[in-house]
């Protein structure tokens, strides 16, 4: 079976019944555009580690926003948004850490009315007043998703870092760890998830960010995509980096040049759902999807 016909079977099987095992499920229970954007932007940027643990985390922080992040990031005092998370704790991210996020995120719905549409802004700006140039030979340095997340960051980073020198907020690597900085090798993944929520457009994905080809996308690369994708032929690469990042999404490029991340959620499930085991269990293998271009089933 054609590689193609094999992840058109499973994108049919893995759809919106699957929400509730990803962290998009939260993103889902908002309608209007910049609730749909900070939410999805917090549970991007807080996806790593189990993800009924990430989901449990920001569900937290949505509630104490009573459910109406932007009313709530507009209309708190910064000083508000410091006391109401004092005491939150997700792995190594502290209170004060989320704090100088949010605070970031209010003066960019103030300031730019939306991540959109500073995102929108990015092509009348001077790339060159941005420092692009510390990507060095960085795989994805033509790529303009890449360089639109780099340029998120920064925004978002030197606002959290103003906001953190205002109030004199201790803030930890946590800040530094939930603003992953795209110049280094990292496979980025967080924000490459963020950008596949807002541009593409199913059951999924929201399709808000029209100014952004869904062929444009680049695959947030975890440790189920690196590990299946090594399995199906999609990768090479031995190192969950930039590199292995930019042969997968080429590789599904050419299996649907408008749409390569169209197999993201659903490949990601096999091993969320733990479908896919590390070694062949026939019990598994023997009725997944993907088993006709699977390496450790033909094995």
């Amino acid at each position: 079976m054609e590689p193609k016909d094999t992840l058109d079977r499973l994108y049919v099987l893995y759809k919106g019944e699957y929400l509730e095992s990803d962290p998009v499920c939260l993103v889902h229970r908002f309608q209007a555009r910049l609730d749909v954007e900070i939410s999805a932007l917090l549970a991007a940027l807080f996806a790593f580690g189990r993800a009924d643990m990430i989901i449990k985390s920001v569900e937290k922080i949505l509630e104490a926003m009573e459910m109406r992040p932007f009313e709530y990031i507009s209309g708190s005092p910064e000083k508000k948004i410091i006391s109401d998370f004092t005491e939150f704790q997700y792995r190594f991210v502290k209170g004060a850490d989320l704090a100088a996020l949010l605070i970031a995120l209010k003066i960019t719905m103030q300031r730019d009315k939306g991540i959109g549409s500073l995102l929108r802004s990015f092509g009348k700006i001077d790339v060159e007043a941005r420092p692009f140039s510390r990507a060095g030979n960085h795989p994805l340095k033509e790529k303009r998703v890449w360089r639109l997340c780099l340029f998120l960051r920064e925004i978002l980073f030197e606002r959290g870092l103003a906001a953190a020198k205002r109030h004199k907020l201790k803030i930890t690597r946590g800040f530094s760890h939930l603003l992953a900085d795209p110049a280094k090798s990292s496979a980025c993944k967080r924000w490459f998830l963020l950008f596949r929520w807002m541009v593409r457009k199913d059951e999924i994905d929201f399709g808000l960010w029209e100014f952004i080809k869904p062929g444009e996308l680049l695959m947030p690369v975890d440790t189920h995509i690196a590990r299946i994708g090594f399995l199906i032929g999609l990768t090479t690469c031995k190192g969950t980096g930039a590199a292995m990042v930019k042969e997968i999404t080429e590789n599904l490029g050419k299996i649907d040049p408008l749409d390569p991340l169209k197999y993201d959620f659903a490949l990601t499930r096999l091993g969320i759902l733990k479908e896919c085991p590390r070694k062949r269990v026939e019990k598994l293998c023997g009725k997944c999807a993907i088993k006709g271009i699977c390496a450790l089933y033909r094995a």
